[in-house]
């Protein structure tokens, strides 16, 4: 971001990285383990966070983690050992790989949540049990900032965080 020449960012990470930027965070976006249909049909429901590994993953180049998805269950913070059969950088192109029926991906909520409500794709272990990733969005702008700069971040800041998961 410094070196681009911009003054302030909105991202979202799998965690916050100390990089010298000054930086707060705006919302908690939940991502979730997804697959088509199609592809469950054919390759079989995983009925644990364990069974993952016999299936095709699909990553996210900027926040999945290269050896494997921190997932959150009932007892807290797990990491399943993944070798990605796709890596993208693009969660569209993520999301439709998964519709495609390409194997399991993670996708956060205002990007899974229509295909989801349209039956496109479907929660992979919906129940609580290892499905969700911990996101975090970030607000992030370099440490001398001009007044308009300060101004956005500041609204941006005050805004109340969604009461409801995000949709499209």
């Amino acid at each position: 971001m410094i070196g681009g020449g911009y003054d302030i960012s909105i991202r979202i990470l799998a965690g916050l990285p100390d990089s010298g930027l000054i930086a707060r965070r705006l919302a908690r976006v939940e991502r979730r383990l997804f697959a088509a249909p199609g592809y469950l049909a054919a390759h079989g429901t995983p009925a644990s966070p364990d069974a993952l590994r016999d299936h095709a993953a699909v990553s996210y180049l900027l926040i999945d983690r290269a050896a494997g998805w921190p997932l959150i269950g009932p007892e807290g913070e797990i990491d399943i050992p993944i070798a990605p059969r796709l890596t993208v950088g693009s969660s569209l192109v993520l999301r439709d790989l998964l519709i495609a029926g390409q194997g399991i991906g993670a996708l956060p909520d205002f990007i899974s949540g229509p295909e989801e409500r349209a039956g496109r794709l479907v929660p992979v272990l919906p129940g609580g049990d290892g499905s969700r990733q911990p996101t975090e969005t970030e607000l992030s702008g370099a440490r001398y900032q001009g007044r308009h700069v300060a101004q956005i971040a500041a609204r941006l800041a005050a805004a109340p965080a969604p009461s409801e998961r995000w949709a499209a």
